[in-house]
């Protein structure tokens, strides 16, 4: 009886796992790679300000733009005003292109002659740039978490700071004003921000080997984040609580996922580790 009770335990818990990893691996979307282009070097982060225009934030190679048109990828212009590695790049909804690299962070304009710029602020630990309008931006910071700024007649201003040991890596608002927090060390987090501050909304864990560098929102809502040790994740949010809605992982080190932008059409840009952007759908 002992014998038998032990083995129908055993059989339970193993019915368990089977059923929480076919559960894990069932998901409601799939990601497919329609395009890819070698930038030459490190590519850290992409972001579109249309279907056709992608902007990458090319590490020491500065900032590059690219046409981005049936299914295939064309280089445009190039701009380097650091001889630090450029890291995120962000467009706000009246144009304007912000840049950070490991010591600054720069404001641009962007013309069919190619990128003129507008300012620049030093900083040691500036890691992202989200741009809620042209006078209001939000910084993800390796040393101080989450900061506010605003942008006025060409100079940055530090409003609010909060969660300094979040470890922010990437920053990304949806149509709510809620903002996503990728952390290196921890997944993605959800905040609220008001004159006063910033309030913590959820928090989404994706594996002990975690290394979330990038988060991106789509039209719809849906939250992409590129994390160089899991893969590409997606998820929706409901405003207390993330959904997985797919996940993909690489297939080696040299197409690790580095930054992730959505283009207004919906599709995913995503850099490589080694220099490149690939599209997916």
């Amino acid at each position: 009886n002992m014998i038998r009770s032990k083995s129908s335990t055993l059989f339970i818990f193993l019915l368990f796992v089977s059923l929480f990893i076919s559960a894990r691996g069932q998901f409601s979307h799939t990601f497919t790679q329609i395009a890819a282009v070698d930038s030459g070097t490190y590519t850290f982060d992409v972001a579109s300000i249309s279907d056709s225009l992608v902007f990458l934030a090319n590490g020491y190679d500065g900032i590059r733009a690219f046409k981005f048109s049936d299914s295939a990828f064309t280089h445009l212009f190039h701009r380097s005003d650091s001889n630090h590695p450029a890291r995120k790049v962000s467009i706000s909804s009246e144009g304007t292109i912000f840049l950070v690299d490991d010591r600054n962070m720069h404001a641009y304009t962007y013309y069919d002659t190619g990128f003129s710029p507008i300012a620049s602020e030093a900083s040691y630990h500036f890691e992202d740039v989200a741009a809620a309008s042209d006078t209001l931006l939000f910084v993800a910071s390796s040393e101080y978490g989450i900061e506010s700024y605003s942008f006025i007649d060409s100079n940055f201003t530090q409003l609010n700071q909060a969660n300094d040991t979040l470890n922010a890596s990437a920053i990304a608002l949806n149509a709510d004003s809620i903002i996503f927090i990728a952390s290196g060390s921890d997944g993605l987090f959800a905040f609220t921000h008001c004159d006063t501050g910033f309030t913590y909304k959820a928090h989404f864990d994706t594996g002990e080997s975690n290394l979330a560098l990038d988060v991106a929102i789509a039209e719809d809502g849906t939250i992409f984040l590129a994390d160089y040790s899991t893969g590409l994740w997606a998820f929706t949010f409901d405003g207390t609580s993330f959904t997985n809605t797919a996940h993909i992982e690489h297939t080696e080190v040299a197409t690790a996922f580095r930054g992730v932008a959505i283009g207004p059409d919906g599709t995913i840009f995503c850099t490589n580790n080694y220099g490149g952007v690939r599209a997916y759908t």
